[in-house]
């Protein structure tokens, strides 16, 4: 999960907004994360295609600076 904040260390995807399979743009908005600020719409980095989903809703997941 991109870093949404300094203080941002974690976060629950709440919802994809697009399926594997699906061509995205850079700026569409991929899936929705709720922080301890609220909730938070994740947007494509890049134009192409999704291929896979790594973490199902409901899950809680850790910023990418966190992860490492």
């Amino acid at each position: 999960m991109p870093i949404l904040g300094a203080d941002m260390e974690a976060g629950v995807l709440v919802a994809w907004r697009c399926r594997p399979g699906d061509r995205v743009q850079r700026g569409d908005i991929v899936a929705e994360v709720e922080t301890e600020k609220g909730l938070i719409e994740i947007e494509a980095y890049t134009t192409g295609v999704v291929e896979r989903h790594l973490v199902a809703p409901g899950r809680r997941c850790r910023s990418a600076r966190r992860s490492r």
